[in-house]
């Protein structure tokens, strides 16, 4: 018997730390925000400047047009164009994977 306890009570213990762990919308506005600016490649004045200007329109825009769908232990995010989905992030454990990019074709 003790050999089923164990690998059961580690299995809810993950769970409980993915419940806990699942990101938020404002998670998910600050991970969008840090990737807007990571992007500006630029350096000097000018790259100051189009940083502070790109991480302005994040700060304002950041998550607009997502919406979260709570799956307990994670959340899917995800940008629809139409019926179109654009963008589709999956948020666990506070980690976001891109799962499809506006970019992409299938």
């Amino acid at each position: 018997m003790k050999r089923r306890i164990g690998p059961l009570v580690v299995l809810v213990a993950i769970a409980v730390l993915l419940v806990a762990l699942n990101p938020t919308m404002d998670d998910f506005k600050k991970y969008v925000e840090n990737k807007a600016r990571a992007s500006v490649g630029a350096s000097g004045v000018l790259g100051n400047v189009i940083g502070g200007l790109v991480g302005g329109l994040a700060s304002a825009g950041a998550g607009a047009g997502f919406d979260r769908s709570n799956l307990f232990v994670a959340s899917l995010y995800t940008s629809k164009l139409g019926d179109e989905v654009q963008q589709q992030y999956l948020g666990i454990a506070k980690l976001f994977l891109p799962l499809k990019s506006g970019n992409s074709r299938p």
